[in-house]
C-alpha cells in the first residue's frame, strides 16, 4: 500500500513536463493548453521561471491575448518540492497554497525542473495501491 507519508515525490511524479516559453502570447498558450491547467515557464537556458495557470489566463481580455505575453503574467511565486519529499509535503503544500500542481526542482538547482506532481497524480497512486 502506498504510504503518503514514506512513499516520496519521485515514486509519482511526472518526469516528461511540457513546459512554454516567457515571450509566447496568451494566445499562442491557450493554443497548447488542451490537456493541462498550468505549464511551467522556463526562459532560454531551461531555467525554471514561473508558472502559468488558466486562472491567470482567464483573467485577460479576449481582445488583450495577442498583446500580452505569458511572462508578464505568470506567477514567480513557485511552490516547489524536491524529488525525496514525501508525497504528503507535497499534497499538504497543494492544499496550503490552493494549487492544482507542484513543481519538482532538483534540491541542488532549483531553476532545474525535474518534473511536476498534480493531485491528479496522487489520487491515481493512492486509487492503485
Amino acid at each position: 500500500m502506498l504510504s503518503l507519508t514514506d512513499s516520496s515525490v519521485n515514486k509519482i511524479m511526472t518526469r516528461k513536463v511540457v513546459t512554454v516559453r516567457p515571450d509566447i502570447t496568451i494566445n499562442q498558450l491557450l493554443d497548447i493548453m488542451t490537456h493541462h491547467m498550468g505549464y511551467p515557464v522556463v526562459n532560454s537556458l531551461n531555467e525554471l521561471i514561473s508558472v502559468i495557470t488558466f486562472e491567470d489566463v482567464s483573467r485577460i481580455p479576449k481582445e488583450k491575448r495577442d498583446e500580452i505575453f505569458v511572462g508578464e503574467i505568470a506567477n514567480k511565486n513557485l511552490v516547489v518540492v524536491h524529488p525525496r519529499d514525501s508525497i504528503l509535503e507535497a499534497f499538504e503544500k497543494m492544499n496550503l497554497y490552493n494549487i492544482g500542481r507542484i513543481l519538482v526542482v532538483d534540491p541542488e538547482n532549483p531553476k532545474k525542473l525535474v518534473g511536476i506532481i498534480t493531485r491528479t497524480n496522487i489520487l491515481k497512486a493512492l486509487i492503485k495501491h
